[in-house]
């Protein structure tokens, strides 16, 4: 049973019997399919149902010699419409089965996102004809949540907005030299990182983590395709599962000033939703992308676009709010000890100021 598919209405499926009348449903009352031959000539196919506004389930297997269709593995998916990155792509088939991995390294982020591909028969088919090379590759980021929390956001006045916009442009062009090997870029992110460790060991003597940390992506347990998110939300609207009528929200986030797209049921999301708040999850168990699931839209012109999407990461939230306070200034040595052995000065050194922070947020709490 997919951990992921209450997330688009089915909360309600217990039993394999259940499952299988769903699956059965998509391979025969499908929205679209796809058939392709792989490399090693077996013909691969892909079908995929709407279930609700932009989500429901795909079931991808194999055409046997006997024009059967054996299905292979399924999952729940969720197709967002906001361009996450421009960055290099790179995509992988996975060892067990014929599936996709992808990777985008966008200095935004701090981190390699790593996501899976759910259009696998369309990348397949794409990549035959040698249509990847010569187009742009625009990434979409979309995500299914298992949980999450709403939380009010940070208050700012038009001249931060601004100053946080051009310092992060800054900070941005000082990463894209010092990858090329700008010693003076280096050196000066390096004085950055200084001087925004010590800002946050002084603002957390007398404040909540949430007050510091304004939004955050990082990794999120063994599987390198989960992910804790925050940002803030930029659009929102909601939908119903065709077959149980359960609600789902459908959420635009701005996380790392990176645009995704969050679902998620409403049974559970701990909070209102509204444009301006934020909306705070983690990564849970994978069975076959993380907590959220992401994808990849390649647009070949204005007219003809052509879609791959990648499921990346699921979010839950474990409804916890930091309420302890910041050890006293003569524990400041033990406290950079412990921060140096779980992580936080590192990815300070390293420029991942959110994912710093959000390491800092898991030690306190």
């Amino acid at each position: 049973m997919h951990a992921y598919l209450k997330t688009i209405g089915f909360s309600k499926i217990k039993t394999t019997k259940e499952l299988q009348e769903i699956l059965r449903d998509v391979v025969e009352n499908y929205d679209r399919k796809k058939i392709v031959e792989t490399e090693e000539h077996h013909l691969f196919a892909e079908f995929s149902k709407e279930y609700a506004y932009d989500c429901g389930i795909t079931v991808c297997g194999e055409i046997d010699e006997n024009n059967r269709f054996q299905m292979e593995y399924y999952y729940p998916y969720f197709e967002g419409g906001q361009i996450s990155s421009y960055e290099e792509v790179s995509v992988e088939r996975h060892v067990d089965k014929e599936s996709f991995a992808g990777a985008c390294d966008d200095m935004r982020l701090g981190i390699t996102m790593i996501f899976y591909l759910t259009h696998a028969a369309e990348y397949l088919e794409m990549k035959q004809k040698n249509a990847l090379q010569p187009l742009p590759l625009p990434l979409s980021v979309s995500g299914l949540a298992a949980e999450g929390t709403i939380l009010l956001p940070i208050q700012k006045d038009p001249e931060q907005v601004e100053k946080e916009r051009r310092s992060t442009q800054q900070k941005n062009s000082l990463i894209s030299a010092a990858r090329n090997g700008d010693e003076d870029a280096m050196e000066s992110l390096t004085m950055d990182d200084i001087d925004t460790y010590a800002m946050i060991s002084q603002r957390l003597t007398k404040e909540d983590v949430f007050s510091i940390v304004d939004s955050f992506f990082m990794p999120s347990g063994l599987e390198c395709d989960q992910y804790s998110v925050m940002g803030e939300i930029t659009e929102m609207n909601t939908t119903k599962n065709a077959v149980t009528g359960e609600r789902v929200y459908e959420l635009g986030l701005v996380c790392n000033d990176v645009p995704i797209d969050i679902c998620i049921n409403e049974k559970d999301l701990f909070g209102v939703p509204e444009v301006g708040r934020r909306f705070k999850g983690r990564s849970g168990c994978r069975e076959c992308w993380n907590i959220c699931k992401g994808k990849i839209k390649r647009a070949r012109a204005e007219k003809e676009k052509i879609q791959s999407s990648f499921f990346f990461a699921d979010f839950y939230s474990d409804k916890r709010m930091f309420t302890g306070s910041a050890p006293d200034s003569d524990a400041t040595y033990p406290l950079d000890q412990h921060f140096k052995s779980n992580g936080v000065l590192s990815a300070l050194r390293d420029d991942h100021v959110g994912t710093a922070l959000a390491r800092l947020y898991e030690l306190l709490v």
